[in-house]
């Protein structure tokens, strides 16, 4: 754990499933501030506000940030990326479905946030080359 006057940074790992993830969890001891670093929250569209139904998978199920609160972080100079409009392994899905994914993500973001980004991070970090050439070109 890291602590500064303002900001305490705890990372802490978790099992889920056969394999453990690092996770960063940030809270502000002062309220919030403007802070001296770049962050990007990536948003599964089609449950913003919902929970987290992967997490379930060795604890409970957390909820989301709502679109209030992902306009209100970005107000604050947090970028928003895409983390798919469903959370489905892009690996499995056909280049069509690839695309929708991709796409119905983009434009819920632009129309919930106005925001156009081209920023993915990838559902279970998984991708290949032609996922990330299909979703360069048209989604």
């Amino acid at each position: 754990m890291t602590n500064s006057s303002s900001f305490s940074v705890v990372c802490y790992r978790t099992a889920r499933s056969a394999m453990a993830r690092e996770h960063v969890r940030m809270g502000a001891d002062n309220g919030p501030e403007r802070a001296e670093f770049s962050a990007t929250v990536f948003v599964v569209t089609e449950i913003v506000g919902r929970t987290a139904a992967w997490d379930a998978l060795s604890s409970t199920a957390l909820k989301l940030m709502t679109w209030k609160n992902l306009r209100d972080l970005n107000s604050k100079g947090i970028a928003i990326g895409s983390h798919s409009s469903c959370h489905k392994d892009l690996l499995t899905l056909s280049s069509e479905e690839v695309v929708a994914e991709g796409g119905q993500a983009r434009v819920a973001l632009r129309e919930k946030l106005d925001i156009d980004t081209k920023a993915i991070a990838f559902p279970w970090g998984r991708s290949n080359g032609a996922v990330r050439e299909i979703l360069a070109r048209r989604g």
